[in-house]
């Protein structure tokens, strides 16, 4: 688990010199992906070489799982528009977000020449950062946890739930912003539920790309996200009903199939060892 942490805050160190570099040749959205790509995939490819194992499988990237992803995309709407409506307007209480910092965040959705194309900033901003932040927490820092606690006699359950709560606070505090903590811990433990629920890494990976798609879309269209008018609460509420229909909807679909390889794999062996 110490290894794993290491790598954590190796990462965070990284990311906080690249983001100075970036600012100083003004790299803009590049600049993030680069920074995504070296401090956080960087580290962990190297972690996975010094524990002499296959880095694709020990973070949990291999197998890809297409159900999983489809529930990671229902519950991760789900979850967004859950904490919007819900529980935004009490973050924002608790921990209030500076004009400046409101300014910083609309300032990276502004190249010189106005908004770039969607689909780019959907990619280096919201899709790249999920992809490499998901394997940082959810694909090294969680296993490490759980182990690390049921190697001192720790049932899997208790584990796995110190697991999700340590996980998730690191990867609030991973984001250097009081005012961004309670966000990021509360998505933290969705995406860490998603993947438990799922077993697959990738339904909290499409959950997180979700999140912050969603996110730039309504920086993009305006749309204020800490006082919602009674028209958009109401159809926000229909749509947070919707994809959790999806959602459970598309996990009992898992489930059966699940159940039915189980089935089939049972059926295979004992008619092999007749």
């Amino acid at each position: 688990m110490i290894d794993s942490i290491l790598i954590v805050f190796l990462s965070l160190g990284l990311l906080v010199f690249f983001s100075q570099i970036s600012g100083m040749f003004h790299l803009g959205v590049l600049g993030i992906a680069l920074g995504q790509i070296l401090a956080i995939l960087g580290p962990a490819i190297a972690l996975s070489h010094k524990n002499q194992s296959k880095f694709t499988t020990s973070v949990g990237l291999f197998p890809f799982h297409l159900r999983a992803s489809v529930f990671g995309v229902f519950f991760g709407i789900f979850w967004f528009f859950f904490l919007l409506l819900w529980a935004s307007k009490v973050f924002e209480l608790i921990t209030p977000s500076s004009l400046e910092e409101q300014k910083r965040t609309l300032s990276l959705l502004h190249s010189r020449v106005g908004f770039r194309p969607l689909w780019m900033d959907i990619g280096l901003i919201a899709v790249l950062p999920a992809f490499c932040e998901e394997i940082l927490f959810r694909g090294i820092l969680f296993p490490a946890i759980v182990r690390f606690f049921m190697q001192r006699s720790v049932s899997a359950a208790t584990a796995q739930g110190i697991g999700i709560l340590l996980s998730s606070i690191f990867f609030g505090c991973f984001h250097l912003s009081l005012s961004k903590f309670l966000p990021t811990f509360f998505l933290g433990l969705g995406f860490c539920s998603a993947m438990i629920i799922t077993k697959s890494l990738w339904a909290g990976i499409f959950m997180h790309a979700v999140n912050n798609s969603l996110v730039l879309i309504l920086l993009r269209m305006n749309l204020p996200h800490d006082h919602l008018s009674l028209e958009q609460t109401r159809i926000f509420s229909w749509v947070l009903f919707f994809f959790f229909i999806c959602a459970l909807g598309s996990l009992f679909l898992f489930r059966n199939q699940q159940k039915g390889i189980l089935s089939e794999q049972k059926t295979l062996e004992s008619s092999g060892g007749s």
